[in-house]
């Protein structure tokens, strides 16, 4: 697995204990925290 694959799966993983742990939370609100795009974030 290359580098940029292992960082963006452990950005995933971020992204998804973010959610987890933040019930209700939005797409714009994910969008902002992590700095996403919206294709990305969805």
């Amino acid at each position: 697995m290359s580098q940029n694959q292992v960082s963006t799966l452990k950005r995933g993983l971020l992204v998804l204990e973010f959610i987890k742990q933040s019930r209700g939370i939005t797409l714009a609100e994910v969008m902002k925290e992590f700095q996403l795009s919206k294709s990305t974030a969805f």
